[in-house]
């Protein structure tokens, strides 16, 4: 095997083994999405029915957040949808291949017979970089997707930090304690 050809097969082999690395790293954004939709439920579920700026402001953040939500999913799904890999081919496709190839030059003898092995091997070579070429900008696409579902998470985390700060404020326990505290201000300032 030349040294070229074994760059091929190798740059084949890795792409594989890419392709294996980005169906695993769907699991983890999942996750984290899930949890986000948790955690946005918590945040939305009991609002209260009198409308006011801060019910607004909470509801138009947590829809903020479920878009980009949203978002994130779509790219996943987008990172998992309608690629066709390129594979090296089978030995009974090769097989197949040696044997067309030797009936072909034995009929019209344009090639010695020693010389239709170096031609298989040629053809498993081209097959390794075509099929290694293809899989490489599947998974660049691939990546690309999910480099963006992830930014997408990263970003709804200041919106849900932001939600979480509206809701603490919105909470009864915290405008009965700022009414205790501006009353004990004012009668130590009286």
């Amino acid at each position: 095997m030349t040294p070229l050809a074994a760059e091929y097969k190798d740059f084949y082999a890795r792409e594989l083994q890419r392709r294996e690395e980005l169906n695993g790293s769907i699991e983890r954004p999942m996750g984290i999405i899930t949890a986000l939709v948790g955690v946005l439920y918590f945040f939305l579920h009991d609002l209260p029915n009198q409308l006011s700026l801060l019910t607004v402001l909470q509801v138009l953040v947590g829809a903020s957040a479920g878009a980009l939500l949203i978002a994130a999913v779509i790219e996943i799904v987008k990172s998992n949808f309608d690629h066709t890999y390129g594979f090296a081919p089978t030995p009974k496709a090769l097989e197949e291949y040696r044997r067309s190839l030797a009936e072909y030059h034995s009929k019209y003898s344009e090639l010695p017979p020693d010389k239709i092995e170096q031609k298989v091997l040629e053809h498993v070579y081209a097959a390794y970089a075509e099929a290694g070429h293809q899989n490489a900008e599947i998974n660049d696409q691939r990546s690309a997707h999910l480099h963006r579902a992830k930014k997408r998470i990263i970003y709804v985390l200041p919106a849900i930090a932001f939600l979480c700060a509206l809701r603490l404020v919105g909470s009864s326990q915290f405008s009965g304690w700022v009414t205790d505290l501006t009353a004990q201000l004012k009668g130590i300032v009286l």
